[in-house]
């Protein structure tokens, strides 16, 4: 089994998926951070900056096709990673559970602060618009929709309860 976390930037991904693996005795991947391991670049703002956005979902579907094969794992995604079908496709199978940890726009914001290593938060309207857009996305990639913004405990127990009832609730 792996279970792939998806949502929008500050939604609780990677702390989520750390405590899931801890918990579960599964491996914890970041997707952001492999990219990086992976390239040459020091941080996404700077892809962003010196290649550009096409140039890092390029990174980030090739990181998604690599993962294709990995088993008891718990895989927090970038943000933007299910706005590209063919990443779903590489990270979904018949032993995969799709998490989509939902968060209000306001919520987010509060998280994420003015993080200047989140080049897409730089532009406040931009920034919603995206929210927005990317909301409908992530809810038909996922199999299971849990609200983030309770403790990490209960979330974890939710997903875990999930995979007890067979994944898909």
């Amino acid at each position: 089994m792996r279970i792939v976390l998806i949502g929008f930037m500050g939604s609780g991904k990677s702390t989520v998926g750390k405590a899931l693996a801890q918990k579960l005795g599964y491996d914890f991947i970041e997707m952001d951070n492999l990219i990086l391991e992976q390239s040459t670049y020091g941080s996404i703002a700077k892809i962003f900056a010196e290649k550009g956005e096409p140039y890092f979902r390029d990174l980030e579907t090739s990181t998604a096709k690599s993962l294709t094969d990995r088993r008891d794992v718990v895989i927090s995604t970038g943000g933007g990673t299910p706005s590209r079908n063919e990443n779903i496709l590489a990270l979904k199978n018949s032993e995969t559970l799709i998490v989509y940890l939902t968060i209000s726009f306001d919520t987010a914001r509060t998280r994420i602060g003015n993080d200047s290593t989140r080049p897409l938060w730089q532009d406040l309207a931009k920034t919603r618009e995206l929210f927005t857009s990317r909301e409908p996305i992530y809810h038909s990639a996922a199999d299971l929709v849990v609200n983030s913004e309770s403790d990490i405990d209960s979330i974890v127990s939710t997903i875990q309860h999930s995979l007890l009832k067979g994944g898909n609730s």
